[in-house]
């Protein structure tokens, strides 16, 4: 299944809905984050971006590397990264280790989340509702599903 809705637009929201997107899909067990776009490469950004991937070991900067691998204990890690790639509106997918989910978030405007799941889509749906998202085109869940 396949859902797309727009991030929440406050960063404490941003970054608590993040959280809890990641935490409906169950427990983490490790991820890879691949960075496929990033349209804005202002400095302050990279020094970000590039002092967290040195800090998890990775010295090679992000457009020669746009991959990092979080192992299970790395969630917060991963999680931090994804909002990062929301608030700096650039792309990147993530993909989880235990095959669950898979989720895309577009340039800040956009999340696609892929699931096989019917009982994960739901939760993620209902957090979607919670959060007051908009979903491009559509007006309810049900056109989804």
């Amino acid at each position: 299944m396949k859902l797309q809705f727009e991030p929440p637009r406050k960063g404490r929201n941003l970054t608590a809905f993040t959280r809890q997107l990641v935490d409906e899909v169950g427990e983490f067990s490790g991820a890879l984050l691949q960075f496929t776009d990033w349209n804005t490469d202002n400095p302050d950004e990279m020094a970000m971006i590039g002092s967290l991937r040195r800090s998890n070991g990775e010295e090679r900067c992000l457009i020669d590397a746009p991959g990092h691998l979080f192992a299970s204990k790395e969630a917060a890690e991963a999680i931090g990264h994804c909002y990062l790639a929301i608030f700096f509106d650039w792309s990147a997918y993530l993909y989880l280790t235990s095959g669950a989910a898979t989720f895309f978030f577009w340039e800040g405007d956009l999340i696609d989340f892929w699931c096989s799941e019917k009982n994960t889509a739901k939760k993620v749906c209902e957090l979607v509702e919670r959060y007051e998202l908009r979903i491009p085109g559509k007006r309810r869940w049900r056109f989804f599903l």
